[in-house]
C-alpha cells in the first residue's frame, strides 16, 4: 500500500481524509479506496463492494 501511494503522491493521512468524507469514522468498514479520474477519492466499504467487479481491474492490477 505505501508504494502505490508513493505512487500518487498521497499519504495514509488521504485516505482517512476521504473515509470520514464519504461518513466514516474510521478505515474499519473501507473495503476500497481509488483515484479517481478527476482526482478525487472514491470509498467503497464492505457493505457495498458486491462482486467487486468494478474494482476487481484496479486491484489485482500489478499481482501474479
Amino acid at each position: 500500500m505505501e508504494r502505490a501511494l508513493r505512487r500518487h503522491r498521497l499519504i495514509e493521512a488521504d485516505l482517512h481524509e476521504a473515509a470520514r468524507g464519504a461518513g466514516h469514522g474510521s478505515l474499519e468498514p473501507v473495503h476500497t479506496i481509488l483515484l479517481l479520474r478527476e482526482g478525487g477519492l472514491g470509498v467503497i466499504t464492505h457493505d457495498s463492494i458486491g462482486d467487486a467487479s468494478s474494482v476487481r481491474p484496479f486491484t489485482e492490477q500489478g499481482r501474479g
